[in-house]
């Protein structure tokens, strides 16, 4: 006999419900992870706890959460199989010599005349090139930075320029995961969420530049030990890596795909699979231990065992491989189980009938939007959660004004990296001091990229600039019309 269930009559919160649920989210993560330092993944699940609890209040039942999570992890499967291509294209890379030999030609570009801005320059190319921030900061940013030690010029405000650039490529890199990730929670392409950060991004990245190269100006000295150690690095790539040209392709070709809106997946795997095969070619390395690396990401115990290699080498190579993303899938699962229960209560619902109401122009949705995404920002001090939340917040509020609702992907993505790189409690901006041995408030002052990039997306609003409207779109509903 078939047990019949009890249907329970879901209703809409109340506004003190509503803002209770979002205030408990930030006190958790907030006080959790800021103050405490607990794991951030553990934080949002026992926010997902929470929020079940709430959502039971509000009258819904074990099957209509578990749906709302599904389907919220559902629409962010293409966005699991980019990670996971994210991963497998910077372990092949590795493994073919492509990054090694990219980042020893880098080198040899270093003026110590022009430290800082060829420091912001160079490696806002290799984090476009590669995607990594992490990566960029590892390699070319250690020997960028001991350039700049040797000049005299203080380390905040070198590694302001280092840390700028490596984080460049998270704003408008095709291979970049915060991208992609933005891209599908607001149902759009990678490249058009690119050509939409162009305009914001390319003006606050000209001020950058000129920042950096007037305060380079102001630091001039003699590099010639640094450059000496730029080519004891190169001698050590040279010394463990075949360097023909061509190794170059992989990349070449990821960057060339992307270009022709070549479907992201499919960029990132052949491009990998490509650079495998130069691994075997060029390298001369087993195809089992090939195979083995592409999931695993490069080791010199397997790829270079018995030679001596430099720590500069050894961090760019030790890196990469499919599982390399498993800690970022499993943190998008839990915030996505967090996040679909927000939306099954009907949290966003009330958010957008409160903040966001009768508001027609777009320059001040903008602005109002993105101080939303800088709360959830300056709370989760992680930049996936403001952009995983960032559809179901603005989606709305941006169609009832008559505009393109895939504003909230800028807003969400340069809103993000602001907070992500200004926090204490922010793992990522305590990485990127540490690694040059300095603290957020000696580098965030000099690093004035991150709030500029928003800074942008709001004048240009208000200025008429990348408002784009609907068409053909039936706007007339009312927000609070299923509440």
């Amino acid at each position: 006999m078939k047990e019949k269930r009890e249907k329970r009559v879901h209703r809409a919160p109340t506004m003190f419900e509503a803002y209770f649920t979002v205030g408990c989210m930030l006190f958790i993560i907030g006080v959790g992870n800021g103050v405490l330092g607990f794991d951030l993944k553990m934080m949002l699940v026992v926010c997902t706890a929470v929020n079940m609890v709430i959502a039971w209040r509000c009258g819904a039942g074990w099957d209509e959460m578990q749906d709302g999570i599904v389907a919220k992890i559902t629409s962010m499967g293409g966005c699991f199989l980019i990670l996971i291509g994210i991963g497998f294209l910077i372990g092949c890379c590795m493994i073919s010599g492509t990054m090694p030999l990219l980042v020893s030609w880098l080198s040899q570009l270093i003026s110590p005349k022009y430290c800082l801005i060829l420091s912001f320059v160079l490696l806002s190319v290799l984090a476009m090139a590669i995607g990594s921030s992490f990566a960029a900061m590892g390699t070319l940013g250690v020997v960028m930075f001991s350039v700049a030690n040797l000049q005299g010029i203080p380390a905040g405000m070198a590694a302001a320029a280092i840390i700028c650039g490596s984080w460049f490529g998270q704003y408008i890199s095709p291979v970049a995961d915060i991208v992609n990730c933005s891209a599908q929670v607001n149902k759009m392409t990678t490249n058009e969420l690119i050509a939409d950060m162009v305009k914001p991004l390319g003006i606050a990245t000209i001020i950058t530049a000129v920042w950096f190269f007037v305060l380079g100006m102001m630091n001039t000295g003699s590099g010639a030990d640094a450059m000496g150690n730029v080519q004891a690095f190169i001698a050590d790539v040279q010394d463990n890596f075949n360097t023909n040209p061509i190794l170059i392709l992989p990349i070449v070709l990821a960057i060339v795909l992307s270009i022709l809106k070549v479907p992201t997946v499919l960029v990132l795997f052949g491009s990998g699979f490509a650079a495998l095969a130069m691994g075997v070619i060029f390298q001369g390395y087993q195809i089992s231990d090939v195979i083995a690396g592409a999931y695993s990401g490069f080791s010199t115990e397997v790829f270079l065992p018995g030679k001596e290699i430099s720590a500069e080498l050894a961090s760019l190579v030790n890196r990469g491989g499919m599982f390399s993303m498993a800690d970022s899938l499993v943190f998008l699962f839990c915030a996505l189980s967090c996040v679909g229960l927000l939306d099954v209560i009907g949290v966003f619902d009330v958010i957008q009938t409160t903040i966001f109401k009768d508001i027609k122009s777009p320059g001040k949705l903008t602005f109002v939007s993105m101080m939303a995404i800088l709360l959830f920002g300056v709370v989760t001090a992680d930049p996936y959660p403001p952009v995983i939340i960032s559809h179901d917040l603005l989606k709305r509020p941006f169609e009832k004004a008559g505009y393109d609702p895939k504003k909230a992907a800028t807003i969400a993505l340069s809103g993000c990296l602001l907070t992500t790189l200004c926090l204490p409690w922010s793992f990522c901006a305590f990485y990127s001091g540490n690694v040059y041995g300095v603290t957020i408030g000696q580098f965030f002052p000099y690093a004035i990229l991150f709030p500029l990039v928003p800074l942008m997306v709001v004048v240009l609003s208000f200025l008429g600039i990348g408002n784009r409207k609907l068409e053909g779109v039936d706007v007339s509903y009312q927000l609070g019309k299923n509440m």
